[in-house]
């Protein structure tokens, strides 16, 4: 199987779960239209940066999700703001899969953000907690 076979298998796998996620917060949580379009839309990029690394979602390791956060500072392109949120929605995605028993653990525990000043105008680095 060729790498790009095995990540459109990911991919898709992944999507399968983002969808069944993505109803949970329209449906149950009742969460703002634009809210869920938000989750969809960046859940779905972090998506297609995990398919060229990883053949499964019991793949996902913290490094991926540190590579994916330092990218995001690096570039600047994003505000520390809104990096701070995409952790969280990163975060609740990989619970979800955890508690469906999809995946056995969530790459994310341990994995924070550090914030220079209290109105999170920037970020001083990426901590991770192995304990």
């Amino acid at each position: 199987m060729n790498k790009m076979f095995n990540s459109s298998i990911f991919f898709d796998n992944f999507n399968l779960h983002l969808a069944d996620y993505i109803d949970i917060l329209m449906n149950e949580r009742k969460l703002a239209f634009n809210t869920v379009y938000n989750y969809d839309q960046y859940l779905t990029n972090y998506g297609l940066f995990l398919s060229g690394k990883v053949k499964s979602l019991e793949e996902i390791k913290p490094r991926y999700l540190i590579q994916w956060f330092a990218d995001m500072l690096i570039s600047k392109k994003v505000k520390p703001q809104t990096i701070l949120v995409r952790m969280s929605m990163t975060r609740k995605f990989h619970e979800y899969l955890e508690n469906k028993g999809i995946v056995g653990f969530n790459p994310s525990n341990g994995i924070r953000l550090v914030k220079v000043d209290d109105n999170g105008s920037s970020i001083h680095k990426i901590e991770v907690n192995h304990g």
